[in-house]
């Protein structure tokens, strides 16, 4: 069932005047405008750090031999893990005659314990010894960090290789501390990392080298779709450009520009930078949106912009090849302007919102393996309203004032077969009052329920969930085939005597779905129709969605 959204306050007045037909779809301002999908496109990630592990070479083992009845072990030299512990992996020993080169298996055995809990040079060896009551010794050197040597050749500042400073000297090389430590310095833009452990220059110390290189200064990706909104250009054109360490400090320098066909047009300049040795980064963006309402909505004379300013603090909970988590404080200004020029009215709202944000990504072998993603975004805010606009909105929607929101999203891409996949999608947002309409969750476009249009079904809270099946038939391609459903609530607290069921709508849809990459190039073409309800615009049958990008 397809329920008509409630018009925005600003607009109201004015969409009166229009006939039933166009009052249909629910009149954008520029609060909808700015949720459309428009964020910088990601340039290609680097490649993980690489590390090679310089061994030494293996030792002779003498086959036969006298035998020797063991009737316990005795450790040395370990401080990561007990002595009753260790012992314990052995235990199966215990009581048997075993030759030399059985006896060099026992510590292979220890060696592969330390190796599998993240000790990546630690090594179990037989010392010299005459075997005395069954009671062998077996020494360990867990492998110190010596020296840490950098190559620098991206001519970055020493801020920049801060990182490194975390890693602690003269204690056990642990995978976790390294891997962290790598793939924070593989974050920074227009660099590659490479690292070796060696042995040191002491007896049971490895030494890491470092190489860091400079990749590209500058690097951008051009894109072009149809994802945009049908009142101010569906079709829509767009850059995002890159500058990687203007101030060789690991810094990124970024402007996205993107335009419609006919009347929106959009551009966000942003500067981040890391701070600290932990992988803490910091940032700033500011946006600017204008647009012009066409089509159905042209008799308004209906135009807008939105003025954005946004601070951000971003700081790595855990980095890992298996797993990453990441924490990040945000700050938002936003400045709203509507103007309906066919009733000389005005309208403005201001946003001032802190945003808690957690979001991370793990794999795990369940069913043949996934990869998983989850991000939690806890919102509070102020809505601040021109006093027309205030006196209407005491008498109706009633959103001015302090308000919390909570948005979730949750996917997983299960393996089932090599080259076919399982991809499940599930977001929503739960509000605790009327909002504004940048703060609501929207269900229709390339994002939401494919089969019904961009900012189609607004509301306070909302959900939306997907599956899509995919293969994969040659490399770069992929085929897949889905179903999208989600259902909002468009007011927390209903105004407009319509009702709780009124005040609800679902929608569902199913399609399929091509696409193809490759390092530069990529295209992605998407067709939905819907199984339940009708879209807003009055459209029928199946809707398109397509996107090609370059990069350059």
């Amino acid at each position: 069932m397809h329920v008509t959204p409630r018009i925005p306050l600003s607009l109201l007045g004015a969409s009166l005047a229009l006939s039933a037909a166009t009052v249909s779809a629910a009149t954008p301002d520029a609060g909808q405008i700015l949720q459309e999908p428009r964020a910088p496109l990601a340039v290609p990630s680097g490649s993980t750090p690489a590390l090679t592990i310089d061994k030494p070479g293996a030792g002779t083992v003498l086959e036969g031999g006298a035998r020797v009845r063991l009737s316990a072990i005795r450790f040395s030299g370990n401080t990561a893990f007990s002595n009753a512990a260790l012992q314990s992996l052995l235990t199966d020993a215990v009581g048997k005659e075993l030759t030399f080169a059985e006896l060099t298996r026992l510590t292979d055995r220890a060696t592969r314990h330390y190796r599998e809990t993240g000790y990546l040079v630690a090594r179990a060896y037989l010392p010299a010894q005459a075997v005395k009551d069954g009671v062998l010794d077996i020494a360990v050197l867990e492998g110190n960090l010596g020296q840490v040597t950098v190559t620098n050749t991206a001519g970055l500042k020493d801020s920049a290789l801060a990182p490194l400073q975390a890693l602690p000297l003269n204690a056990p090389v642990q995978a976790q501390s390294l891997d962290r430590t790598l793939l924070t310095l593989s974050d920074l833009p227009g660099t590659r990392v490479q690292s070796t452990l060696r042995p040191g220059t002491t007896v049971g110390a490895s030494d890491l080298l470092v190489e860091v290189n400079r990749t590209r200064d500058f690097q951008g990706i051009a894109d072009i779709d149809n994802f945009g909104s049908t009142y101010t250009g569906q079709y829509r054109v767009g850059t995002s450009l890159y500058w990687n360490n203007p101030l060789d400090r690991g810094d990124q320098m970024s402007l996205r520009l993107q335009a419609s066909n006919t009347s929106m047009h959009y551009a966000r300049l942003g500067y981040q930078l890391p701070l600290g040795r932990d992988g803490t980064r910091v940032g700033v963006a500011v946006s600017h949106l204008d647009y012009r309402l066409g089509k159905d909505f042209a008799a308004l004379d209906a135009d807008g912009k939105a003025d954005t300013v946004s601070l951000y603090v971003r700081h790595p909970l855990l980095r890992s090849l298996e797993s990453n988590w990441y924490a990040q404080l945000q700050m938002d200004a936003k400045n709203l302007r509507d103007t309906v020029g066919s009733t000389a009215t005005t309208s403005v709202h201001q946003l001032r919102n802190v945003v808690l944000g957690l979001n991370g990504d793990w794999q795990d072998a369940l069913g043949g393996g996934a990869g998983n993603s989850l991000a939690l975004n806890l919102t509070t805010g102020q809505l601040r309203l021109d006093n027309d606009s205030l006196a209407q909105d005491a008498a109706s929607i009633r959103s001015a004032g302090h308000f919390n929101k909570l948005n979730y999203q949750l996917q997983r891409v299960q393996a089932l077969r090599p080259n076919w996949s399982l991809a499940l999608n599930l977001s929503g947002q739960l509000a605790d009052r009327n909002l504004a309409s940048a703060e609501k969750f929207s269900l229709g476009g390339n994002n939401g329920v494919r089969a019904y249009p961009q900012g189609e079904a607004l509301g306070d809270a909302g959900w939306l969930a997907s599956a899509a099946l995919r293969w994969q038939p040659a490399p770069g391609w992929q085929l897949q085939a889905f179903y999208d459903a989600g259902g909002v609530q468009l007011n927390h607290r209903a105004w407009d005597r319509t009702g709780s069921t009124g005040n609800r709508v679902h929608l569902a849809g199913a399609g399929l779905g091509v696409g193809w990459a490759t390092d530069k190039l990529a295209f992605s073409l998407t067709s939905g129709w819907a199984t339940e309800g009708r879209a807003g615009d009055g459209r029928r049958g199946a809707r398109l969605w397509a996107q090609a990008t370059v990069a350059f």
